[in-house]
């Protein structure tokens, strides 16, 4: 990428603007290296098509720059093969405990993943991550009931996957 002085000034001068999407939207990758990078990226990007005559600067490039750490994760995404059982949610809960499944599984395979809609799969990441209920309804856009009726959803499909299984 070669950027020139106007440019460079730009991605200067907003960098705190990535630091920022990533703590309000994504927090718990607030210290990724590669997350930050791609939020970088994706700042730069945003001052090399930056056009001043349709809107501002910081909207845009929030946009750029949330699409370059969704990129970031759809590519990390073959490498989330399995789903711990015994990861800690921030309510202090396993997701096995969350799932009320039997006691003697270790891990989730993917096909009870794939078994899941993307609002499910979704949930079920960040759960896995260690978000909490109001953090997921603020990534999603929803409420957190919404979320908790997910989780509830996701449960019972456990259920029937195992009886299935």
């Amino acid at each position: 990428m070669s950027m020139n002085h106007e440019q460079s000034t730009l991605v200067e001068s907003n960098m705190n603007l990535v630091y920022y999407i990533i703590s309000k939207y994504y927090p718990t990758y607030l210290y990724d290296e590669d997350i930050v990078q791609s939020g970088m990226l994706g700042l730069c990007k945003a001052a090399e098509r930056f056009d001043d005559t349709k809107g501002k600067f910081s909207t845009f490039a929030g946009r750029c720059i949330r699409n370059e750490i969704n990129q970031e994760f759809i590519r990390r995404k073959p490498e989330q093969k399995t789903i711990s059982l015994e990861t800690k949610s921030s309510e202090d809960t396993t997701l096995e405990g969350l799932l009320v499944g039997s006691s003697d599984v270790d891990y989730m395979d993917e096909s009870f993943y794939h078994y899941l809609n993307k609002d499910e799969q979704k949930v079920l990441t960040m759960s896995d991550l260690g978000y909490s209920t109001s953090e997921m309804a603020h990534v999603m856009n929803i409420n957190v009931s919404k979320v908790q009726k997910i989780l509830r959803t996701i449960r019972y499909k456990w259920l029937e996957f195992e009886r299935e299984g």
